[in-house]
């Protein structure tokens, strides 16, 4: 099972985490998981990069806002989102997506 947790506040990204494997397939016929690498790796490469971070290794990808980020590291991030939604919708038995809201200070 692929766990995707995301992570925002006032309405902004702060991170998007995602842990394990799909196991949808044997390994390197496993489409789910090629796709949610697929979408992550094209967001982390799209990003600018002031003020993110990204992480990853075998199963586990991780990108991290540090600060302001330019409107259009915003998009990023939100199409990311859709996309890995959109992928949990489709895909429930492999992909779990988890948005957590923080509270205001």
């Amino acid at each position: 099972m692929i766990e995707v947790s995301i992570k925002e506040k006032d309405g902004e990204i702060l991170s998007i985490t995602m842990d394990g494997h799909a196991q949808s397939d044997e390994p390197g016929r496993d489409l789910v998981c090629a796709g949610a690498s697929c979408v992550f790796s094209g967001a982390v490469y799209a990003l600018e990069g002031r003020n993110i971070t990204e992480n990853h290794r075998k199963g586990h990808a991780e990108i991290a806002v540090h600060g302001p980020v330019s409107t259009y590291d915003r998009y990023v991030l939100e199409v990311l989102k859709k996309q890995l939604i959109f992928l949990g919708n489709e895909e429930k038995q492999y992909v779990r997506v988890h948005i957590e809201e923080l509270r205001k200070e």
